[in-house]
């Protein structure tokens, strides 16, 4: 994987976390799937100019009322683009982010199927 994109899925990576870590998410599965792994990869693909959008919006907030309402409405935008991607759920997508944050073999295989996407 190059650098840009190591550095494009963390910063993803990291963005939508941080937007979902309020949300409940589902009991930690890791053994995903190659499937479900593909899909999740073509979420973060879809979603990967989200992340500096909307963090920049959230910070210009000019009251925590209005940063709360930005980190809704660009939740709504992850989930409608990941509803969009066949073969994962909004919930399966939160959950496989969630465990990945603490799984390196689940990061791992994410990054792999990442690399497999660039290259198509």
């Amino acid at each position: 994987m190059t650098l840009r994109a190591r550095r494009l899925f963390k910063t993803v990576f990291s963005v939508i976390f941080l937007l979902l870590s309020g949300s409940q998410f589902a009991a930690a599965q890791t053994n995903y799937s190659a499937a479900k792994i593909e899909a999740f990869a073509q979420c973060v693909a879809a979603v990967s100019d989200l992340g500096d959008q909307w963090m920049a919006r959230v910070q210009a907030a000019g009251s925590p009322e209005e940063a709360t309402a930005l980190e809704q409405q660009a939740i709504t935008e992850v989930a409608a683009r990941v509803e969009a991607v066949p073969g994962i759920t909004f919930e399966e997508y939160k959950a496989i982010n969630a465990a990945a944050q603490n799984d390196q073999v689940l990061f791992d295989r994410i990054q792999q199927a990442l690399s497999r996407l660039q290259k198509n």
